[in-house]
């Protein structure tokens, strides 16, 4: 064999896997018009509050996954953040369970790595090899400050898109 007939076959499988890849139209249309409604919500923030690059521990006490991409703090007296990862986080679901590695301590910062935790690395299995069986490394991003009805309005667009 040649070497100019493994690069054009390696180019050839290559090829057929990614058209393999594309996603339909329907479900990008469908990404896209989410995408435009979480945009139209965000873009009613106060513009007095700025977006923080860190939270402390005490500041938040329940976390929930809405996408590969988001991700909501929920604080004491109706405060609530978003983190919008810098990239897409393949295996990061709604309703995952989150493993922290935390640069600062006790802050939970912009660019600390998280990962997806499979079923079995929940606090009870914490037996080795379960508790290491996580998910792909994500980053987090800056916490953007939300109010209620944001959040309310999040939770109707995520549970619309559901469906």
């Amino acid at each position: 064999m040649s070497p100019g007939y493994l690069v054009r076959s390696c180019l050839a499988i290559t090829a057929f896997f990614l058209a393999g890849c594309s996603t339909p139209p329907e479900i990008e249309q469908h990404i896209q018009a989410r995408q435009a409604r979480i945009d139209a919500i965000l873009k009613t923030a106060s513009p007095r509050i700025a977006s923080e690059r860190c939270l402390n521990s005490s500041q938040y006490h329940h976390v929930r996954v809405l996408d590969n991409r988001r991700i909501l703090f929920e604080g004491r007296r109706d405060q609530y953040w978003l983190n919008v990862l810098p990239a897409r986080c393949s295996g990061l679901q709604s309703g995952d369970a989150l493993r922290v590695e935390r640069i600062s301590g006790q802050r939970l910062c912009q660019f600390d790595s998280l990962y997806p935790l499979e079923w079995f690395a929940w606090p009870w299995y914490r037996r080795w090899p379960w508790y290491w069986n996580s998910g792909p490394k994500c980053t987090l991003g800056e916490f953007l400050p939300l109010t209620s009805d944001q959040v309310q309005q999040l939770d109707s667009t995520f549970d619309a898109s559901s469906n």
